[in-house]
């Protein structure tokens, strides 16, 4: 949970000086991402060459690279693959789509426990308990932790598992608000949202049924992920001090719980639509999504729209406005032959400080890339969810691994009460459900507390 500034009028980027220098950091993001981010604007950040070490040097080697499919992303993944390739010959590259994380998953722990993994993943944190042991460490040899250092914004607090690196830091990103400007126009209301009282206000006028009662347009519509800020905003943290026990029943799960309540069953302004379709069509009002989204909504959309923060519940963005995650891109595999491994760690060197992955990777994700050499480039500077994320991020904490597990609770839980289940039977039971699911799988990761690096 931070202190400290980084706003915009009309989202036009200004810095609070005299505001930075009174940062108090006690949680996650902070001063020393806002200040890198200055350097690297006005050209001050500096970047150490890469060493030989990216080179190919031996026979030729075939890297096998698992890859979600369906993505814009899978172009980009083509192409830096044909890029390397170009440059050193003898390594190929194999690229298998797989059809979902869950699917690769799966597919990961049945290859390594055959002893035919791939050599390179797609890798999410969100799954780290159950492969750390099959991921490879980054080997000081080929890839210096002082490289890594002065390459990444904070890698250890990124990517740090047991006193190794064991994935590439991809970027850092949290929840927006994205707003339909044309629906809001339409509605006669400003898109300034500072606290959740504003939102519910707004979000019932926006809200819109056809003269015979079918849903026009939801005023509001959230992914589930939202619980995270709720619980934050109120100084509270998700696990228990010892990172072992979610806390669903507590009283900022009783908070955040009555605000969900109050915008699905009692004001009727958040409904539920299938939200990337219904966005697109002018359906949602406010959507509170990932900067992800804007994949589709940059290409897609044909109304007028923009990106907020999200609000809290004085206005004010301490002791925080929510959750980041700062994302995984890549992991080796330890059961993937030496030589193999070797090639495909040259050439996620090469990715991350030579190429222009970072910045296309990022652009496309809507995410703040871990690369700190990145942030000078006028796309991200010129780009308006990335001047909303950059607002947000300072004022955000990251919990480390969140399993997926935990949404299919929250969509429950969500469930319960539109169906008429009273606020402490819904957290009951979410909160058994999340400590038996804890005792056939317990989550090690937990770093919601941990200080950064300054």
């Amino acid at each position: 949970m931070q202190w400290g500034k980084l706003v915009g009028e009309n989202r036009q980027m200004r810095t609070c000086l005299p505001s930075l220098a009174t940062v108090f950091c006690k949680q996650v993001v902070g001063f020393s991402l806002i200040a890198i981010f200055l350097f690297a604007m006005f050209g001050v950040l500096k970047t150490t060459p890469t060493a030989a070490a990216t080179v190919h040097k031996g026979k030729s080697v075939t890297i096998t690279w698992w890859i979600l499919a369906g993505t814009n992303l899978e172009p980009l993944f083509h192409r830096v693959a044909e890029e390397y390739h170009g440059l050193n010959p003898d390594v190929r590259f194999n690229i298998e789509l797989q059809p979902s994380w869950n699917a690769l998953i799966e597919k990961l722990l049945i290859a390594t426990a055959s002893g035919a993994p791939p050599t390179l993943t797609q890798f999410h944190t969100a799954f780290l308990s159950r492969l750390v042991s099959a991921l490879e460490p980054i080997p000081e040899s080929i890839w210096p932790r002082k490289s890594m250092q002065q390459l990444f914004w904070n890698v250890e607090l990124g990517a740090e598992v047991d006193g190794s690196i064991r994935f590439t830091p991809g970027g850092l990103s949290t929840g927006l608000l994205w707003l339909n400007l044309d629906l809001l126009d339409a509605a006669g209301v400003r898109p300034t949202i500072l606290t959740w009282d504003d939102l519910r206000a707004i979000a019932r006028k926006l809200t819109r049924y056809t003269a015979d009662g079918r849903l026009q347009v939801t005023g509001f519509f959230a992914s589930e992920v939202i619980w995270d800020d709720l619980i934050y905003q109120q100084g509270q943290f998700m696990w228990d001090e010892k990172g072992k026990r979610l806390q669903f029943n507590s009283a900022a799960g009783r908070k955040a719980l009555t605000l969900i309540y109050q915008l699905q069953v009692q004001d009727k302004s958040w409904h539920q639509v299938p939200m990337q379709s219904a966005f697109l069509q002018g359906q949602i009002g406010i959507l509170y999504e990932w900067g992800w989204i804007r994949r589709r909504i940059g290409p897609e959309a044909k109304f007028r729209w923009a990106t907020a923060p999200i609000p809290t519940w004085t206005g004010q963005p301490k002791p925080a406005i929510g959750r980041n995650s700062y994302e995984a891109d890549f992991a080796v595999l330890a059961a993937a032959p030496d030589a193999e491994k070797a090639a495909a760690f040259r050439f996620l060197r090469w990715l991350y400080e030579e190429s222009s992955f970072p910045i296309e990777r990022n652009l496309l994700g809507g995410r703040i890339p871990a690369v700190k050499k990145s942030w000078s480039d006028p796309r991200f500077v010129q780009d308006p969810v990335f001047r909303t994320t950059l607002e947000t991020i300072p004022y955000t904490i990251f919990p480390g691994e969140r399993p997926d597990w935990i949404n299919q609770i929250l969509r429950q839980m969500y469930q319960q009460i539109r169906e008429g289940a009273g606020i402490e039977t819904a957290l009951t039971t979410a909160q058994e459900k999340a400590d038996q699911q804890l005792q056939r799988e317990p989550v090690f990761w937990i770093v919601e507390r941990r200080r950064p690096a300054q």
